[in-house]
């Protein structure tokens, strides 16, 4: 009687588990990407939404101080840090647009951070950007890997971008 041997050899377990290993890593590098990728898509997102409130206040002349003037309202943003402030200037007693009260300060949602320093205002009454080139570029990066940017317009036009780091 021959004796027969059930079972897999040690190199046939070790493929397998390589195999595994690599479509493992694959899935997971897919999967990290992909999160990246949603938090930057919602990061631009919430700054669109933030211009285009701005650009509202700049085109119904919205009070933020009561009896004001009011003459830009703006955002500002600092590479490195999550945070975006918006702020509302008016007329001092001169009629100088030198007086500002901060509106709020936000915090862009998914560790996405900004990958530059900028700010943009939006003037009265017709809630134009004061821009001197043809865009402004909000540029934010996710893990140093995915990147995106919020585009305006010199004439008013706000859209962003997952995957480019400029305005078209």
């Amino acid at each position: 009687m021959k004796y027969q041997k059930k079972g897999f050899t040690l190199i046939e377990v070790v493929v397998v588990v390589a195999i595994i290993a690599i479509m493992s890593a694959v899935i997971f590098s897919s999967v990290s990407s992909g999160r990246s990728q949603s938090a930057v898509d919602a990061a631009t997102r919430t700054l669109v939404n933030s211009i285009r409130e701005l650009q509202q206040y700049a085109l119904t002349g919205k009070q933020i101080v009561a009896n004001s003037d009011p003459c830009l309202y703006q955002i500002a943003w600092t590479s490195g840090s999550a945070n975006y402030t918006t702020t509302y200037f008016y007329k001092n007693g001169s009629g100088t647009c030198n007086q500002t009260r901060d509106i709020a300060t936000y915090t862009l949602p998914g560790g996405v951070l900004f990958s530059g320093t900028g700010s943009l205002g939006f003037t009265l009454p017709y809630g134009k950007p004061n821009i001197g080139t043809a865009s402004v570029a909000l540029p934010v990066i996710k893990a140093g890997s995915v990147s995106g940017v919020t585009c305006v317009y010199r004439d008013g036009l706000v859209k962003s971008e997952v995957g480019a780091v400029n305005c078209p």
